[in-house]
């Protein structure tokens, strides 16, 4: 016998003929008879009524509203069902019908939104509520070819509206999720997918499978979980070993006894990382109609509609490749902010520039009056945070500014708030960070219960 992980290796062989004679089952497109049909679903709907999860978007007597399902859906994409209950509960006090959406202005949704995540969803479902009410009379449509007008709205998405919303028979992209038909390629799930809704509770069926996806037949199924799966009667890869039907990728390193043993890959995400300076200015203005008499004030500024955090408030901040020079940083003497554009900004020759110099570049694209600085402070904590495709390191630094009437210099992309109104503008959890390193007072977390990820 070959050594481990041989390319000869017997048992290697036999899970790959196994799988390879699926495939060949799946090419073929057979379509289920009435009787095996009618068990299947059956099947699933069953386990449904006894284990579907209680949400605030789900009826289970009557139909679901649809504005409802359309906040429901989009929050759902790439964000896990516990942390989308409680911003539907919020979202749904301050936005309780499509017209109610239609009328918010983007940073007010997105106020609503800032810790969710994926702030373009946001945008999108601003967009499809005032195109619904300019075009469709502030209600969504039934019908699929419909709803893919809508902008914002995809296949997934216009099916999980039209058969949970409307009881079309319609079926939700989403069979890739269970390992109950895994191997089979696109153009045959598509075609299962539609032979497989249920006429009578599409919506019920559709969603059974988003839960079944979701609790018994993950990517790290247990052999406990797929022995008590409904669909097992009916699974094509049941008779695998569970390390095989486990959706990661996986090598045989060695064979005793007749049993395989496997060894993970897990696949290497690619993220870059970035160099952060971060710059929490804080001021004390006698004249302002924010917060009490002497409370600090915090400078915030409003990120361009696009991109990354796209709409949201933050602090005056940089990607860098010079280091802060600590000992000149200390010595240098505190005046006016200069803000020279960057494109005429000499660095020292050895690279290195100070915390004022930094900042001055980071507000190189505002226009705003001459600030004395009082003093330069960084924080001691070092902030991470992880985006999808960036892992940033955040150096914080408190600048305290000698100033007054700031109100006045007021702009639609800059502002100085009091502690009280920041905790409501729209801030990311990654400047939620950044203000309370720097020793800003804000709640840890936005709703209580909840773990958002931006």
């Amino acid at each position: 016998m070959k050594s481990d992980g041989a390319r000869g290796s017997p048992v290697r062989r036999d899970l790959k003929c196994k799988l390879k004679k699926e495939n060949e089952t799946y090419s073929t497109g057979t379509i289920w008879d009435l009787e095996e049909l009618g068990r299947l679903r059956g099947a699933l709907l069953q386990w449904y009524d006894a284990e579907a999860r209680q949400l605030p978007w789900r009826q289970r007597n009557g139909r679901p509203d649809p504005y409802q399902v359309y906040v429901s859906e989009v929050m759902l994409q790439q964000t896990r069902v516990s942390t989308v209950m409680v911003y539907f509960s919020r979202w749904m006090e301050r936005f309780p019908t499509l017209r109610a959406l239609a009328a918010a202005t983007e940073e007010e949704v997105l106020q609503q939104w800032a810790g969710l995540g994926y702030y373009r969803r946001a945008r999108m479902l601003l967009a499809g509520a005032q195109w619904l009410v300019a075009h469709h009379g502030g209600e969504l449509p039934s019908s699929m070819e419909e709803l893919k007008r809508v902008p914002g709205i995809g296949v997934y998405t216009a099916g999980a509206i039209a058969s949970i919303a409307f009881g079309k028979r319609v079926p939700c992209p989403g069979l890739d999720r269970l390992n109950v038909w895994k191997g089979a390629g696109k153009r045959y799930l598509e075609m299962l997918a539609t032979e497989l809704v249920d006429p009578e509770r599409p919506g019920d069926w559709n969603q059974a499978v988003f839960d079944l996806g979701s609790s018994v037949c993950t990517p790290q199924l247990t052999q406990g979980a797929c022995e008590a799966c409904p669909l097992r009667e009916f699974c094509k890869v049941a008779h695998l070993p569970i390390e095989a039907i486990q959706r990661v990728p996986y090598s045989v390193t060695e064979v005793g006894e007749g049993a395989p043993r496997m060894q993970r890959h897990m696949p290497r995400a690619r993220v870059r990382r970035e160099l952060v300076h971060a710059f929490v200015l804080v001021a004390n203005d006698s004249n302002s109609n924010e917060g009490k008499q002497g409370d600090p004030l915090y400078f915030v500024r409003r990120r361009a509609s696009d991109g990354l955090l796209g709409g949201l408030w933050e602090v005056p901040n940089i990607v860098v490749n010079h280091s802060i020079d600590e000992e000149r940083m200390h010595a240098e003497p505190l005046g006016q902010v200069a803000r020279t554009p960057s494109m005429h900004r000499q660095y020292p020759a050895n690279g290195v520039v100070t915390a004022s110099e930094r900042l001055a570049e980071a507000l190189a694209d505002l226009v705003l009056p001459p600030w004395a600085i009082v003093s330069i402070t960084q924080s001691p904590q070092m902030v991470r945070h992880l985006f999808t495709h960036i892992r940033q390191d955040i150096l914080v630094f408190r600048v305290q500014i000698a100033i007054s009437n700031v109100l006045s210099d007021h702009t639609g992309t800059s502002r100085w708030v009091s502690a009280t109104t920041l905790r409501d503008v729209g801030l990311s959890t990654q400047m939620r960070k950044v203000l309370r390193a720097a020793g800003v007072p804000l709640s840890r977390k936005r709703f209580a219960g909840t773990d958002p990820k931006d």
